[in-house]
């Protein structure tokens, strides 16, 4: 037994999407307040795709936003100059801690620790953004 496609019975999401869509055509003046609560009611109690489909037929079709952002593979090159960055982000770390302690021993302080804490932090979360960037081996 072959079923039609507007004969394919809806849930909860369908339904809902299909006020949502109500909601937006009424919010830019396509519907009345009276328009809008009967359809919505009819929304709400739809069984099948086609009735759903009978209800925004007289409306313009909504754009609807892209699901997610495209993942963009990153060539040699650019993985190349995530590393060389790396490496730059790391030496400064270094060059910046040897600077703190050699300050926090001539001043008798500890306060050294907070700067390279805040420093190596900043180099952990590079560290995890190249991570996530770089494809699996």
């Amino acid at each position: 037994m072959a079923v039609e496609k507007w004969d394919v019975r809806v849930g909860d999401q369908e339904r809902e999407a299909c006020v949502e869509d109500l909601r937006t055509h009424f919010a830019v003046g396509r519907l009345t307040l009276d328009e809008f609560e009967e359809r919505t009611t009819s929304a709400l109690a739809a069984r099948v795709q086609a009735d759903l489909a009978n209800l925004t037929a007289d409306l313009p079709a909504l754009r609807r936003a892209p699901s997610g952002a495209p993942v963009r593979q990153l060539t040699p090159r650019q993985l190349d100059n995530w590393d060389i960055a790396f490496r730059i982000h790391v030496g400064i770390w270094a060059v910046l801690s040897l600077f703190f302690v050699l300050l926090g021993v001539v001043t008798w302080g500890a306060w050294p620790v907070y700067p390279i804490l805040g420093i190596g932090v900043t180099v952990g979360i590079h560290a995890a953004i190249r991570a996530a960037v770089r494809p699996p081996s």
